[in-house]
């Protein structure tokens, strides 16, 4: 690990988790940020670069151990059909 050479003081623990440690939750505002977008870009075929962003979507969230009837587990299910629609 490297050193950290800045005061940490006041950050949030999601913060901490993410940016220092790179630990991804489902608790922390980047992931329900991921999240949101990815629902965004199902819902709008206009949106510019959608399968690539989606697909970069997909392989983070893939990255967790999801219960067989984890919500999140429809979501990534949806994204890749729309991934395999889009030519």
């Amino acid at each position: 690990m490297d050193e950290i050479k800045y005061e940490l003081g006041g950050w949030s623990v999601e913060k901490l988790l993410l940016d220092i440690f790179g630990i991804q939750n489902v608790s922390n505002s980047e992931f329900e940020r991921q999240v949101a977008q990815a629902i965004e870009l199902i819902a709008d075929p206009e949106s510019p670069n959608r399968k690539e962003r989606l697909m970069k979507l997909v392989n983070r969230f893939e990255q967790f151990e999801l219960a067989p009837l984890d919500p999140l587990q429809d979501l990534i299910d949806d994204a890749k059909e729309v991934i395999g629609d889009i030519s």
